[in-house]
Parts: C-alpha cells; sequence; structure tokens
C-alpha cells in the first residue's frame, strides 16, 4: 500500500471550516468509500460541539509541544492541565498521527484528511497574545509526526482578506468567550500581526517547501459555491454527489458573525460577567442573531478609508502570496474591489438603546418559548408571561450600559 498522504487544512480562521469540518463528519463513511480518511472523535468536544467534528486534538498536542520546545514549561503545564484530559488517549502529536495512519490502512484509504483551523497561526480565536515562534516550533513538529508515521503532507490554507478577517474575527472574539469585552479599535491595535498572512505562510513553507502549500483566496467572487464545493474540486478532486446532504444550519455548523448590534451587546454582556454581575442568556443572544438578518461585517465597525488604508499596508504581502503561492504574476490575490474610500461606517448599525431593547425582548421570547416547548407547558406559562411583562423594565438596564 502507498504511504499515507496527509491532506491538512489548517485554517485560517473565519473562513468557513465549520462547514467544511460538519460536511466531511456527516458524510465521513462515503468519502471513505471514495479513499479518503476523515476520522474525528464526537466525546471530543469541551462543550464545543464543533471541537468534535474537526482535528483540534491536534492543534492542542502541537501546541503544547511548541511550549515545550520554546522553554515555556510552566505555560505548557497550565495548557496541558486545561487541555490534556480532552486529548487522551494521546499524549503526543506523534501517537495521533501514527493513529490517524494505521486507521488509514484499515479503512482501505489513501489519504488522511485533516482539518483544524487554530494550526494557521497556532492560537485560538478568542485569544489575543500572538506568538509566531510557536507556528515555527509546531510546524516542525507537525513534520516530524508525519515522518514518523511513514506519510506524506500537503497543506490547504484558505486566505480571508484583512479588512473582512478583521471584522469576523472581533465578532468571534466576544461571541466565542464570556471573558471578552475588548472595543473594537483596542482590539484592531492587538489583532494587527495575525493578518501578516505572508509572514505565517513563510513559517509553514520554510518546513512543508512551497510546492506542497495549497493558498485558496476566500472570497465570494473565488468560491462561487463556498468553501465545501470549493475544497472537494479543488483539493480532493471530485465533486461531492447530490445526495451528500449539507448539515442542518444552527449557530455552530453556520458560525455566522453576527450583526454589530449584536456582538455590541454580547460584549456589554461579557463585561457585566467579568464584574460578577449576572446577565441574560449568551446562547439565546446568539440564537436571535442567527433568526435576524445576517451583519455587513467590518462595513460596520470601519469607513471606507479606514479599510483602504488597512489594505494598502498588507498591499505587498498580498501581492506575494500571490505570486509565489498562486503562480499569479500580475499579483492579484483577492479579486473584490477595493472598498469606496467615501463609504462612512454604517452608523444605523450601531447598538442604540432602542436595538438594545429590542434584542432583550428577542431574547426573553426565545427563553420563554423553551419553557411552554417543555413537558410542564400548561402549568408554567402563566409565569412566562409575567416574565414577558417584565422584560421592558429588564431591558431598561441595558440603558445603563450605553451610557
Amino acid at each position: 500500500m502507498n504511504p499515507p498522504e496527509f491532506l491538512i487544512h489548517i485554517g485560517q480562521h473565519k473562513t468557513g471550516s465549520k462547514a467544511l469540518q460538519f460536511f466531511c463528519a456527516k458524510h465521513a463513511r462515503p468519502l471513505r468509500q471514495r479513499g479518503v480518511l476523515y476520522e474525528v472523535d464526537g466525546r471530543y468536544s469541551q462543550g464545543i460541539r464543533a471541537y468534535a467534528v474537526s482535528h483540534h486534538r491536534l492543534f492542542a498536542l502541537l501546541r503544547r509541544e511548541a511550549m515545550e520546545d520554546a522553554g515555556d514549561h510552566e505555560a505548557a503545564d497550565g495548557f496541558w492541565r486545561e487541555f490534556g484530559s480532552f486529548c487522551q488517549p494521546w499524549n503526543s502529536s506523534v501517537e495521533m498521527l501514527r493513529h490517524l495512519a494505521q486507521q488509514r490502512i484499515e479503512a482501505g484509504a489513501d489519504t488522511v484528511l485533516v482539518s483544524a483551523e487554530d494550526l494557521f497561526d497556532m492560537h485560538t480565536a478568542h485569544e489575543l497574545e500572538f506568538r509566531p515562534d510557536r507556528i515555527q516550533r509546531a510546524a516542525k513538529r507537525l513534520a516530524e509526526g508525519i515522518a514518523a508515521a511513514g506519510g506524506t503532507a500537503r497543506l490547504v490554507v484558505y486566505l480571508r482578506r484583512q479588512d473582512h478577517l478583521l471584522g469576523a474575527h472581533y465578532a468571534q472574539f466576544i461571541k466565542g468567550s464570556a471573558r471578552n469585552d475588548l472595543d473594537f479599535p483596542d482590539f484592531a491595535g492587538a489583532f494587527a500581526p495575525r493578518l501578516h498572512a505572508h509572514r505565517i505562510l513563510e513559517m509553514w513553507s520554510a518546513v512543508f517547501g512551497e510546492q506542497n502549500m495549497t493558498v485558496r483566496a476566500y472570497e465570494p467572487e473565488s468560491l462561487r459555491g463556498g468553501i465545501v464545493a470549493d475544497f472537494f474540486d479543488h483539493v480532493l478532486g471530485f465533486t461531492p454527489p447530490p445526495e451528500w446532504a449539507p448539515p442542518e444550519r444552527d449557530a455552530e455548523t453556520a458560525n455566522v458573525t453576527p450583526d454589530r448590534p449584536h456582538i455590541e451587546f454580547l460584549r456589554l454582556l461579557n463585561r457585566r460577567s467579568c464584574q460578577g454581575l449576572s446577565g441574560l442568556s449568551r446562547e439565546a443572544v446568539l440564537e436571535s442573531a442567527l433568526l435576524s438578518p445576517p451583519g455587513r461585517g467590518v462595513a460596520e465597525w470601519m469607513t471606507g478609508g479606514e479599510r483602504r488604508n488597512l489594505l494598502e499596508a498588507y498591499r505587498a504581502e498580498n501581492a506575494a502570496i500571490a505570486r509565489t503561492f498562486l503562480q499569479r504574476e500580475d499579483g492579484q490575490l483577492f479579486v473584490e474591489e477595493m472598498p469606496d474610500a467615501q463609504a462612512g461606517c454604517e452608523e444605523l448599525k450601531e447598538l442604540t438603546p432602542e436595538r438594545a431593547v429590542d434584542i432583550a425582548v428577542r431574547v426573553h421570547e426565545l427563553d420563554a418559548s423553551r419553557i411552554e416547548a417543555g413537558p410542564r407547558a400548561a402549568s408554567s406559562r402563566w409565569w412566562v408571561f409575567v416574565v414577558l411583562a417584565a422584560v421592558a423594565m429588564a431591558a431598561l438596564l441595558v440603558l445603563l450600559w450605553l451610557r
């Protein structure tokens, strides 16, 4: 049997990775019949369902090893106390990769497909700190592990334009952790080093070789059918048959970016949580966002001129990516037109007191609908309406958060 090819989708964040992972996990059996092993362990979740359909465990193992290699033993021990129990039965990336290689043989497959978007910059979407040295060390460990498993490697990266990535990452930063309450300008300044995609790609290619990296632009103009169709057509080399239905859409499978009012609402809830104060259900706020019209992304946070200035700072890097990894002599990485320099920030999308009350009412209605659908609906319905009657008073507290 031929040596296994490890096809490793490393991200980046906010490029539709969860949609791809949920799809591959749902159709793991027919994928195996086509020679592609996508093996995940549904027990590994840490309370986050998306982890159960991805290879987040490989990221966790490599992250710990990168910390150890850098001499950050205290940080590595703390990280392992948080993640170690979820990585079992493996204690190293080599063990996990060898297991996948063995499963590939038993399945009669040619390719081991791995997907973990945290690998790209070796940080989660909920972190602000950035240690680029962890990328270099993790890449080296991953290459060594694949070699120990007797395999070859091909890395796949989807890149999002920096302005869109910044807006989407901020939304994920706020909605992904109740501990995060940073406002957008402060976040943008702290996050800037992670927008240097070319530098990060160079760290990976220095270990795996430019010829073993597939880079795709993540934008509607380039991915007409979305990331799932693009990944299958341009990476796996076949089109999923019509009977391979997508997973049911929910807050995790879709992982949509909420509009600015919902993000601001969550940020204020997070701030109350950090202060030890109770608040509304974050899950219900996210559900409300999913039921609302989608946001306009970074256009709700930055003016056209601000976005153009940001993109100018990365113009040379993006051109280098296009020439090096996509063989585009014209240096065009993204085909979307530059933002209109005269376009202002969409002020009407800000969280006004009126909009905050609307969100609070919707959240209480969602909670009430769950209660009414329960087995004791008839007996509980009377106080459900008491809660709804009091929501206007409760929502007025939101005005205090905004002032």
